[in-house]
């Protein structure tokens, strides 16, 4: 009888430990057995097999095919079988810092159901950020550059960890603070001087047998709640076919060189009042009496022009005044 030797068994496996099998070749070498490292089965293993529950991976996980689509996919729940459903999702998992689960990316990693969705159900898509340096720092960041490699990307658009939004470039010359839910920051330095800085662009069919307005536009609206009525404000900018429209529910104060608080903002420079009536002054009025009231002189600066009035049968007259003050009347 061969004798047969006795091996301890390791208590941990090391990458150059010997395995020992065929390597499936053909001809007179066909069923030798040749020696294989763990670290070389292992290689051989990723790039052949699928891994199953449970399987740990230490070091970088390479995918790569050679004239081929290199696809990672994660299934899971292949049976969705009731109930139970949805439960289970395929994500992915960023865990740094001593173990702290930072980010994710998948489907219900956090379970929305205050945010219309039921309990383990409604396929959310998610992209996670926890990281808490501070409120503001924390966040999700969006970079871009036309070069290779990306980490020569530059932050373009950034969700902070406030629920802000920021989109442009932070650059040195970035000195906002930032009071707005978002904000478009545009360097002139950096971007073309003849772009717009924010643009809605909308389309109309001016063929339609009626006339579309209103395509694109930007509008705010506001509720407020007091003692349980609640009342909604809003402004609108809305570009039509024929005429552009400035919309509000409220009266539209101006402000010029203001400091920009809307809190306390400064520099009234007038308003128009809820009777569509305009108001020239430094002091609010919320139904001007005239359709222009103005506060304060009103100057003409050419000696040609004046102001024109019109008489009870509908001809209308300019009054001028001379060099020695006397007014006179011209018929248009």
């Amino acid at each position: 009888m061969a004798n047969i030797s006795l091996y301890q068994l390791d208590s941990t496996i090391d990458g150059s430990d010997k395995v020992i099998g065929t390597d499936g070749t053909t001809g007179a070498d066909q069923g030798k057995t040749k020696n294989f490292t763990i670290s070389a089965l292992g290689s051989h293993i990723l790039h052949t097999s699928t891994l199953t529950g449970g399987t740990t991976v230490n070091g970088n996980l390479t995918v790569e095919q050679d004239q081929a689509d290199a696809t990672l996919t994660l299934i899971s729940d292949t049976s969705n079988t009731e109930p139970g459903g949805e439960q289970y999702n395929p994500q992915i998992h960023f865990v740094q810092d001593g173990g702290a689960q930072n980010a994710a990316i998948g489907f219900n990693i956090i379970d929305d159901t205050a945010g219309g969705t039921i309990a383990g159900t409604g396929n959310r898509f998610w992209i996670v950020n926890a990281m808490d340096d501070n409120l503001g720092e924390g966040g999700i960041t969006f970079g871009t550059i036309n070069q290779d490699g990306w980490e020569n990307a530059i932050a373009r658009f950034m969700i902070r960890g406030d629920g802000k939004g920021l989109f442009g470039h932070p650059n040195a010359n970035y000195t906002g603070s930032f009071d707005s839910m978002f904000e478009v920051y545009d360097d002139r330095t950096e971007n073309s001087t003849t772009d717009m800085s924010f643009v809605v662009q909308g389309v109309v069919d001016t063929t339609a047998p009626y006339t579309p307005v209103g395509a694109g536009g930007i509008e705010a609206r506001l509720k407020a709640t007091d003692s349980g009525t609640t009342t909604e404000h809003g402004i609108a900018l809305v570009p039509g076919t024929t005429t552009s429209d400035i919309m509000t529910s409220e009266p539209l104060t101006f402000f010029a060189n203001s400091n920009m608080d809307t809190h306390s903002a400064t520099g009234f420079s007038g308003n128009i009042g809820t009777n569509g009536k305009w108001n020239i002054s430094d002091t609010y009025s919320a139904t001007p009496p005239s359709e222009l009231s103005v506060k304060g002189d009103v100057e003409v600066t050419e000696s040609a022009n004046g102001v024109i009035l019109k008489s009870p049968n509908g001809t209308r007259y300019r009054i001028t005044v001379d060099d020695s003050g006397n007014l006179t009347t011209t018929s248009l």
